[in-house]
């Protein structure tokens, strides 16, 4: 959904083309495919930047990075019949840029990262907060413009659902055990004095 919102926001920069966004994480990464802000193709992917908190070498994600963006390049085509044109890499990975060169290499397209500030007034930020805020551009993203449909999944609404029902016929039970207990000693009471 983050990513979603992300490529409506740069769809007024870029019309036209169709962009992968990959947001590269320690242990889960997520991979998402637009066309002037339509989602056409997502996917989370079960593996991150670091193995056993020891981050893998550039080359080394790189090379398994390509891999499934070919994969999911090759998806798109054979559905879409669209190319796409630009990848571009976001995410907490330290030092983002260094994997443009690979990635081109292999892809032979091109391939930016959504780690400025731009579009942020960094003078108003607190100290030290503005070497990490580029880290906080998905948050910002769905901030700014949630995505167009509610991403839960069914079961979650369901369950949220079920929940609150569950819960208001346990207070109506036990509100009306309690009246009736109300009434049922005021009836004694009644009775004993008659």
């Amino acid at each position: 959904g983050a990513l979603w919102s992300q490529a409506r926001l740069r769809r007024h920069s870029s019309p036209g083309g169709v962009h992968a966004h990959v947001a590269l994480g320690v242990s889960q990464s997520a991979l998402g495919i637009f066309a002037s802000g339509s989602l056409l193709y997502a996917r989370d992917l079960d593996w991150g930047y670091a193995s056993a908190a020891v981050p893998l070498d550039r080359e080394e994600l790189a090379g398994r990075l390509s891999v499934e963006l070919r994969r999911s390049f090759l998806y798109v085509k054979q559905y879409w019949e669209e190319e796409v044109s630009q990848v571009l890499l976001c995410g907490d990975i330290p030092e983002i840029r260094s994997l443009t060169a690979p990635l081109i290499e292999r892809l032979n397209i091109e391939v930016g990262t959504l780690d400025t500030l731009e579009g942020i007034d960094t003078a108003s930020l607190p100290e030290g907060f503005a070497d990490p805020a580029a880290r906080f551009s998905l948050a910002a993203s769905i901030a700014v413009e949630p995505p167009p449909v509610n991403l839960l999944p069914v079961e979650s609404t369901t369950d949220r659902g079920g929940r609150t029902r569950r819960l208001i016929l346990a207070a109506g039970t036990a509100a009306a055990v309690a009246f009736a207990a109300f009434l049922y000693a005021r009836a004694s009471v009644a009775q004993a004095e008659a």
